[in-house]
């Protein structure tokens, strides 16, 4: 994985939890340490199932791998910290903006 790639690819998942909060209904207000900490798990999760899967991955399965992980992270994040509340259909909508991101940030694979 390019460092540039990784860099850009954690920043916009911080910046798409901030936000994601105020924008799509059924999401709690994330602060930025708790976007920070889901967007690194976000990205070790993602980084390790590229590594088990290859080092030949297309676009599609980078953007489907960062889909399924933020989701999964997303949804269960609300019963490990205090304060998220996040409905399934809203942490499906900021996943699919996180696994968009990973489809489209070229070199990114590992």
């Amino acid at each position: 994985m390019t460092y540039f790639g990784t860099v850009v690819r954690f920043s916009l998942a911080v910046i798409v939890l901030s936000l994601i909060g105020y924008i799509i209904p059924g999401f709690g207000h994330l602060t930025f340490g708790e976007a920070v900490l889901a967007a690194i798990v976000i990205g070790v999760l993602g980084y390790g199932i590229q590594i088990f899967l290859g080092p030949k991955n297309s676009t599609f399965v980078r953007g489907f791998i960062g889909f399924i992980v933020a989701g999964v992270v997303i949804w269960l994040g609300q019963f490990v910290l205090r304060h998220v509340h996040v409905s399934l259909p809203a942490a499906l909508l900021a996943a699919a903006v996180i696994g968009l991101i990973n489809y489209s940030i070229p070199n990114a694979t590992a």
